[in-house]
């Protein structure tokens, strides 16, 4: 591996609650709103692999909804 690839790994986890990020999630989020050409609120996930296909589902059915 290189080593420069190693660095990168060995770098501390940002705070997901303040700087950098919040900064950039909040041009992430109307960027993400252009994107789906819509003006309604958005919603960033914070998941692994299998967060998506919540959110995919959270997103297209109700509560109680059978099919």
């Amino acid at each position: 591996m290189p080593d420069r690839v190693l660095a990168a790994m060995h770098r501390p986890a940002p705070n997901i609650y303040e700087g950098e990020i919040e900064e950039i999630s909040v041009r992430v989020a109307a960027n993400l709103r252009r994107v789906a050409m819509s003006s309604s609120h958005v919603a960033i996930y914070i998941a692994n692999g299998h967060g998506a296909w919540e959110a995919s589902i959270a997103n297209v059915f109700s509560r109680g909804i059978r099919r």
